[in-house]
């Protein structure tokens, strides 16, 4: 049986390709070594953390809004 940890890297790659920079920033980093030796080397990662500081920077002006408009 095949697992997630035995997938060859380009076909991680191909996987990652379908996720948005949220995905790959927040919810597939620090699960295993392996996962992150692989979201090290994918460019498209590397390139697109402006990305998610920018929808970051929105979250937290939401957040810091909301008290005052109750």
């Amino acid at each position: 049986m095949n697992t997630f940890s035995t997938l060859p890297v380009e076909l991680v790659y191909r996987i990652m390709d379908h996720q948005n920079e949220l995905t790959l920033f927040c919810s597939m980093q620090n699960i295993c070594r392996r996962l992150n030796q692989i979201l090290s080397t994918y460019q498209r990662y590397q390139v697109s953390l402006l990305g998610i500081l920018t929808f970051l920077s929105t979250v937290l002006y939401i957040t810091l809004m909301i008290p005052q408009a109750i």
